[in-house]
């Protein structure tokens, strides 16, 4: 007998499959062109290890569902350090590729795992984790920039992160405010 939930694996079997072969194919017709148009491997490296990459870390959130978020968490957080220092290979020409991303990279998987951990079980909290998550991912924005003003050696904001910053901060202000209207009303309706 066929379950909903078999149904649903089915089809995830599916999807994973077409995915798989669509980035197969992608990496054959990358690897095909360059050979045709320079007769070895160049720009092609760049873009077979980007598909690579990308379905390391797309294919378990589509084998699994939700239950691969996390599995596609952990392949992010394992698989972004061993692409950048590829990519650096690749890229010779731009020295600061694996520094900068290496420390963007740390910055960002940080907030995600908490992100993660914000919304995993929510409880009736989802106003309130959406609100924590806008005001880290002003820390975030802000951990970027410094990463990046110290390299790169440019300002650290300008007027449209600001504009930015002000802008995520006041949502996420708005949703807290909402959050406390929704669970004092609750509570007052609760005998």
């Amino acid at each position: 007998m066929t379950t909903p939930a078999n149904k649903v694996a089915a089809l995830q079997r599916i999807i994973a499959s077409a995915f798989t072969s669509l980035m197969f194919t992608s990496i054959m017709i990358c690897a095909v062109c360059d050979l045709a148009i320079s007769g070895g491997f160049s720009w092609s490296l760049i873009a077979m290890s980007s598909i690579l990459y990308a379905w390391v870390i797309i294919i378990p959130t589509i084998s699994y569902g939700k239950a691969g978020i996390r599995k596609s968490l952990v392949s992010l957080t394992l698989s972004t350090l061993p692409y950048l220092f590829v990519l650096q290979r690749i890229i010779e020409s731009e020295p600061r590729i694996f520094l900068i991303g290496s420390q963007v990279f740390a910055v960002s998987i940080i907030y995600l795992w908490i992100a993660y951990f914000l919304f995993r079980n929510p409880k009736g909290r989802f106003i309130r984790s959406s609100a924590i998550a806008l005001l880290l991912f002003v820390v975030l924005h802000v951990a970027i920039n410094a990463i990046l003003a110290r390299i790169l050696g440019q300002s650290l904001f300008d007027i449209w992160d600001m504009i930015g910053i002000a802008s995520v901060v006041s949502v996420s202000t708005s949703l807290l405010l909402v959050d406390t209207l929704v669970r004092s009303a609750r509570s007052q309706l609760t005998p």
